[in-house]
């Protein structure tokens, strides 16, 4: 029995000895390391996983975020253009008074909120995110959903169809840009897309939301202020046809 022993410890340390260079590999290893060299108990290695997997990053929730808020706000600005309500024709909203003006525009920041809310309460469910998070991706996703919306239809009302093509463009832009989708080993994105499309500063407020990293207030600036822009924009162009109408 004591030779047994005696063989059986040597054993080990030369085993562990073997297996050490894998601490300086990445987490798998280590993981695998620690579950090899103490089989009976498995805490570190349960331990390790699971900080590991608190640790990674959601660099994809962020995308599909943008990307159903874009598609849907978009849908939504052409169905009450050009559907058989045509609830945003300027015609409907002919007053003397000038806050009538604002009617359609208090629909559309009604329609963006809904969608960035219902978006952001239904990402928040599947991520099991806290309530205080929770709060804060709703607000977040609020404001772009009323920016982007202001923004796809103040283009729509004053380039039309150009209008349209420029919002699409927009969504094409952003699609292509996005990192996810490439392989680093075969090609790389050009940072000059990234400035070319609004989208990229609305994933950047939703990404550090999701994973609680510091606000960039670049990409706050930025969306707010395509949302003043879509606003006044689509303001100044009911103000314009309804004084053209009155005339």
């Amino acid at each position: 029995m004591a030779k047994e022993y005696e063989s059986n410890s040597s054993f080990l340390k030369e085993f562990t000895q073997v297996m050490s260079n894998t601490q300086s590999g990445n987490t798998a290893n280590t993981v695998v390391y620690d579950y090899l060299s103490h089989p009976v108990d498995g805490s570190m290695a349960d331990v390790r996983s699971s900080s590991n997997s608190r640790q990674q990053t959601d660099n994809r929730t962020g995308v599909l975020m943008v990307l159903i808020i874009a598609v849907m706000t978009l849908a939504f600005v052409y169905m009450l253009q050009h559907g058989n309500w045509q609830i945003l024709e300027t015609n409907k909203y002919l007053s003397n008074q000038p806050t009538v003006n604002f009617l359609p525009l208090a629909l559309l920041a009604g329609i963006g909120a809904l969608i960035g809310l219902f978006v952001s309460v239904v990402v928040g469910m599947k991520l099991n995110l806290p309530a205080d998070q929770l709060f804060v991706l709703c607000g977040v996703s609020l404001v772009i959903g009323v920016s982007i919306i202001f923004m796809h239809h103040a283009l729509m009302t004053w380039l039309k169809a150009y209008g349209l093509l420029v919002s699409l463009a927009f969504v094409v832009i952003y699609v292509i840009s996005l990192g996810q989708l490439f392989d680093t080993y075969y090609g790389s994105v050009s940072p000059l897309l990234t400035y070319l499309t609004p989208f990229i500063s609305a994933e950047e407020m939703l990404h550090t939301v999701i994973n609680q990293q510091p606000t960039s207030w670049i990409s706050v600036l930025i969306i707010s202020l395509v949302g003043i822009l879509g606003f006044v924009g689509s303001m100044l162009f009911y103000r314009k046809n309804n004084q053209t109408i009155k005339e």
